[in-house]
């Protein structure tokens, strides 16, 4: 049988066996192989979420903007019945006759890509001082994606 000298860290040079010497070289052969696959992995899954922050906040950002384009018609149609009401078209508004409170109708004719349903929530006048008070509820939706959706309140004061 033939030995051979190894150098342990405790014992200094012992002799070994060479079976046991080529078993214990070769039980340690795969473990660079084992660690470059875990490193690949733990790299692999950093990527991995990079790539989806990324694409979470490209679809934020995404819906965000349409939110505000949807936001800015409801604005459009705000202003479109404040313009209508000061220069008195206001039958215009109501269907072809006065404004009074829970009176609804669309102005879908401002768009072609939204739906625009307007409600008035309450009509108050005074007739010592000539002031009428409007309360609408604008509500905005996209025709082609009705999951974007703005609604605003205002209200305007005629004097």
């Amino acid at each position: 049988m033939e030995n051979s000298r190894v150098y342990h860290k405790t014992y200094g040079f012992i002799t070994m066996n060479k079976k046991i010497v080529q078993y214990i070289k070769m039980k340690n052969k795969g473990m660079a192989l084992v660690t470059t696959l875990i490193l690949s992995l733990v790299a692999l899954g950093f990527v991995a979420a990079i790539l989806y922050m990324i694409n979470s906040s490209t679809n934020i950002s995404g819906s965000h903007k349409r939110y505000q384009n949807t936001l800015m018609a409801a604005r459009s149609a705000a202003e479109y019945i404040m313009d209508k009401i000061l220069i008195g078209d206001e039958n215009i508004l109501c269907n072809g006759s006065l404004c009074s409170d829970n009176t609804t109708f669309d102005l879908n004719n401002l768009t072609n890509d939204y739906n625009i349903n307007v409600k008035v929530l309450d009509k108050s006048e005074d007739s010592t001082t000539g002031v009428t008070v409007y309360s609408f509820r604008v509500t905005t939706t996209n025709k082609n994606n009705p999951k974007e959706k703005s609604v605003i309140e205002f209200v305007f004061k005629v004097e």
